[in-house]
Parts: structure tokens; C-alpha cells; sequence
């Protein structure tokens, strides 16, 4: 592994002393993994061999490039949460959903929803054509994106418990 694509963030987890320790580095293109070793203090070597370690055992799930959706024709983004009308919906939805490239992610969710939806749209128009479909197999609730308001988090070392 040469180079990896990344999603605005570099994620890199090293372990040490057989104990998981999170390094994130804040990186917007791509990161080397010289650029990688020299920045946890390791060699090139030792750190593709932790990179691969780590992706074998599931940690590091993969490496991906972020797409501008405006530069692509989506010009608005939407939450939609969904209450279906179908007491298992899961195998349903996801039947239904699979071949719309529109919705860049679903999460089967608790609570008086089933399903949160994110959607990548190019017009309002379009959105009304979606909500028309999906609509069909039950009720939806739709938040529109403001601009510029995405606020993508890193993933973190988890906090340590207080003693009780």
C-alpha cells in the first residue's frame, strides 16, 4: 500500500504495546505512508506492516476518496427519516432502496422511525419525484442540508471510564 485515498480525514490506527492507540492525522488528499510513519514515529516498513495488520483484523475497514456531490450535479443534500409500513422493513427497504444511487446512506434506526436516509440530490424537483416513490411504503419526515453546515467528525480514542 503506496498511497491511500481518504474521506477529508486520515484515519490511522497504530498499535502498541498491545494495546490500540488512535493517532488521527488531519489530512485533505492523500496520505504516503512515509508521511504516515514519519508522523507516529515509525519506519515506512514497520508501518505497512501495522496498516496491513490492522486492515486484516477489520480495524481499518477502508481507504476511499470524498467526492464533491456538487461538482457531480447533486446540489442539495436531505435527511429522510422514514416510518415504513412494514413490521420487519429492514429486507424491505433495502430491497427498494439498493438501486437508487441518490441515497448514499441508510441506517435501520429505534424509536417511532425505521429507517435515516441521506440523500444527494441535483433539484428540488427531483427530491419531490423521490419522496413520491419512497412515500408508497410509508411516512417521511424531510430535513434539507443547508450549505456548508457538514461537519464530518474524527473517531477518537474512547474516554476512559471514571471509577465508580
Amino acid at each position: 500500500m503506496d498511497k491511500c485515498f481518504v474521506n477529508n480525514r486520515s484515519y490511522a490506527l497504530i498499535i502498541k504495546n498491545a494495546k490500540a492507540r488512535l493517532y488521527v492525522s488531519q489530512g485533505t488528499d492523500l496520505f504516503h505512508i512515509k508521511q504516515l510513519a514519519d508522523k507516529v514515529n515509525l519506519s515506512p516498513t514497520a508501518t505497512i506492516e501495522r496498516v496491513k495488520r490492522m486492515e486484516e483484523e477489520g480495524i481499518i475497514l477502508d481507504c476511499r476518496a470524498t467526492v464533491d456531490p456538487a461538482k457531480v450535479g447533486y446540489y442539495f443534500s436531505a435527511i429522510l427519516s422514514f416510518q415504513t409500513n412494514y413490521g420487519n422493513p429492514d429486507p424491505v427497504i433495502d430491497e427498494i432502496i439498493k438501486d437508487i444511487p441518490e441515497i448514499v446512506s441508510s441506517w435501520s434506526i429505534t424509536g417511532s422511525n425505521d429507517f435515516l436516509l441521506e440523500v444527494q440530490i441535483p433539484s428540488l424537483v427531483f427530491l419531490q419525484e423521490l419522496l413520491v416513490m419512497l412515500s408508497r411504503h410509508g411516512k417521511i419526515t424531510t430535513s434539507i442540508v443547508l450549505p456548508n453546515s457538514t461537519k464530518k467528525r474524527v473517531i477518537k480514542a474512547p474516554r476512559e471510564t471514571p471509577d465508580a
